[in-house]
């Protein structure tokens, strides 16, 4: 028998990071579930019917995402899987999602794979295109788009919430790097 003793505390992936750099605030969002919804094979439709009946908002196609009238974000990242992004205090996120749709698909709680990185304020989208190949302009990519891309070295799935706020999202892998990939652009634009 070990004579150790230790115990396990939850961190988030940026340990509560907030900053504020001239115009622009850098905070992770840590108080969201990320919960991976995908129909089984042949079963799109029934799955897209029942997301609208139960959770009230349309199946999300790729590139957009839809707000449910209970604060879910869902977000088009394939033709038969979307991520619902919520806040949920606490574990078992994804057993809240089945329980609600009660339908044939498959949930996976994502929720401690990704880093959610919010990007906020009026210097915002000159920040993001020093390191975001995608056209951000309110025309080409308006409020409720959603599309993953590559920013330096990191895969990242970029979801616009107004005029004025971007969250990324990024393995937890690569937290710190896209910190520091934005913390250097805003630095950069200021």
């Amino acid at each position: 028998m070990s004579s150790f003793k230790f115990s396990l505390e939850a961190r988030s992936p940026l340990d509560l990071y907030q900053r504020t750099i001239g115009s622009v605030t850098l905070e992770e969002v840590s108080d969201l579930a990320i919960v991976s919804i995908a129909a089984p094979l042949d079963g799109e439709a029934a799955l897209h019917k029942v997301v609208d009946k139960k959770l009230g908002a349309q199946w999300p196609s790729i590139g957009t995402s839809t707000l449910t009238p209970h604060g879910h974000r869902l977000l088009g990242l394939q033709a038969d899987m979307i991520f619902a992004v919520f806040a949920h205090p606490g574990g078992r996120a994804e057993v809240s999602i089945q329980d609600q749709l009660s339908a044939d698909c498959y949930v996976t709680d994502q929720s401690d794979a990704f880093v959610v990185l919010a990007v906020a304020g009026s210097g915002v989208t000159d920040a993001l295109e020093r390191v975001c190949p995608l056209d951000l302009s309110s025309k080409a990519f308006p409020v409720g788009c959603t599309l993953q891309t590559s920013m330096e070295h990191i895969g990242v799935t970029i979801s616009k919430q107004s005029e004025d706020c971007f969250w990324l999202l990024a393995a937890t892998s690569y937290a710190g790097s896209l910190c520091h990939a934005m913390e250097t652009a805003v630095i950069q634009t200021q």
